[in-house]
């Protein structure tokens, strides 16, 4: 562990002192350059984690405030170092233990993991403020086949199913689900019942398991319309794993707790999900557990919307430095990202959701980002996407006003169209200098003030790096 001091630029000063250019502690995510072009320290005040990958070399930290400034967590963003999609936290210490115990225990935060080893489970890993990928599993198979997930109940129980049952059969791997207590996270339940950890892991079910489980608990199973409802609410379960042979055995488990024919659940699996009036007045406490029910929740949104959330989710350091909820004109899409910027992680994020706004980040957090090719190419693209149809929408309402501040937007506007028909890095640019007018406009109207942003050619030499409007945490 480390520290942080609480100061504006001292680790930058320091390590330019000792002949690092700012290019270099930019590029590794250690500072960065922000709109006053100055450079500015990437983590203050915080107590630190170093990140290794798996054969020991350093490659990123985590942050959390002692403070209670800002969020709680923080990660070093996206480098040639550190690619968090294929990091897992501990893994350089614990690997040895997954190898000798065949079997890794995921979970969600720093903390967690070490509360895990000093409750003796030393085989656990964390994922660094994002969902688990295809490329996590991947660096795993080296070491075991045998995954535990050991996140709180909430988040466990809204982990996308179909996600698992098909990672299960493709890279052939067993997932099962520790059941966590549904008070506090794995570092506060060390210090009230260490041993409540081990039980946990020990007793780790699968998930089908788990969800069945959780479908039982939730009705009345001493009256018959309770086990109709429980039956009804399985069904939907059950229907999310594509493998038949796996199905049967499960059949027979939910069939002798209802009581209900094995044949009727085999029926009602084979049917196209519906709808009926005894599973509606259920609906709240389940729909967490039936989402293929649910109409797709991204069907009417701007497409531009979904992918910077995708990127929010999978890989905030794509968006952290100059997102901000202005860009959003969706309800839903401007919740889901309010919802995002306010939790410490996107478990945490789903855990908060409810209703449409949990569908959503349920199906994005599935949802790879969409894109091919370097990754400043692709930010630039993402930025220009989703910042010039916000740009249009404040200029009509100025224009409507009969604000002047219309005769400053318009010819970023026109930049910002111009170059992406033939240099998307330019149209970049010409972007962030619009979110600094968008950002600069909502703190004038927050103060009183009216005056028009006021415009530099300064700012077009702005990187992504450069906008410090509220973004989403990386942690």
């Amino acid at each position: 562990l480390g520290w942080a001091p609480d100061s504006y630029d001292a680790l930058s000063r320091s390590l330019q002192d000792q002949k690092f250019s700012r290019e270099d502690l930019a590029s590794v995510g250690l500072s960065f350059i922000n709109r006053s072009n100055k450079l500015q320290d990437q983590f203050r005040g915080r107590l630190m984690f170093p990140i290794f990958d798996r054969q020991g070399d350093a490659v990123g930290f985590g942050g959390r405030t002692l403070t209670g400034d800002g969020p709680k967590y923080k990660n070093s963003p996206e480098t040639p170092l550190y690619s968090k999609s294929r990091v897992l936290y501990g893994l350089n210490w614990a690997k040895a233990e997954v190898a000798a115990r065949d079997s890794v225990v995921i979970c969600e935060g720093y903390t967690d993991v070490m509360a895990f080893a000093l409750a003796g489970v030393p085989n656990a890993v964390a994922t660094c403020g994002t969902a688990l990928t295809e490329d996590h599993v991947q660096i795993l198979k080296n070491f075991t086949r045998n995954i535990v997930l050991a996140y709180d109940a909430d988040s466990a129980g809204q982990s996308a199913a179909e996600k698992w049952y098909t990672w299960e059969q493709r890279f052939e791997i067993n997932v099962r689900v520790a059941a966590l207590p549904t008070s506090g996270d794995p570092a506060d339940l060390w210090r009230s019942d260490p041993d409540a950890l081990l039980r946990a892991v020990t007793n780790a079910r699968s998930f089908m398991d788990f969800k069945l489980d959780r479908v039982f608990a939730t009705f009345d199973l001493e009256s018959p319309e309770g086990r109709a409802r429980c039956a009804e609410a399985a069904v939907d379960v059950l229907r999310e794993h594509s493998n038949e042979l796996v199905r049967e055995g499960y059949i027979q488990k939910v069939a002798g707790v209802t009581g209900f024919d094995h044949a009727w659940f085999k029926q009602a699996i084979a049917k196209p999900a519906t709808r009926t009036a005894a599973t509606a007045r259920d609906s709240e406490s389940r729909d967490a557990m039936a989402p293929a029910r649910r109409p797709n929740p991204t069907e009417r949104i701007d497409r531009r919307e979904l992918e910077a959330l995708r990127w929010a989710i999978h890989d905030p350091a794509m968006v952290v430095n100059w997102i901000d909820t202005s860009l959003f004109s969706d309800p839903l899409t401007i919740e889901a990202f309010e919802l995002l910027a306010s939790t410490e992680s996107f478990h945490e994020a789903t855990a908060a959701a409810t209703g449409p706004v949990l569908a959503l980040l349920e199906q994005l957090g599935v949802e790879e980002p969409v894109g091919d090719g370097e990754k400043e190419t692709l930010h630039a693209r993402l930025v220009v996407s989703l910042v010039e149809p916000a740009g249009e929408r404040w200029l009509k309402d100025l224009v409507r006003a009969g604000d002047d501040r219309a005769m400053v937007v318009k010819p970023v506007l026109d930049k910002i169209a111009t170059a992406r028909n033939s240099d998307w890095h330019m149209g970049e640019k010409a972007a962030l200098q619009l979110v600094a007018m968008l950002s600069d406009a909502y703190v004038s109207h927050s103060s009183g003030a009216s005056e028009a942003p006021q415009v530099s050619d300064d700012s077009e030499d702005a990187s992504p790096m450069e906008s410090d409007a509220v973004g989403v945490p990386e942690a």
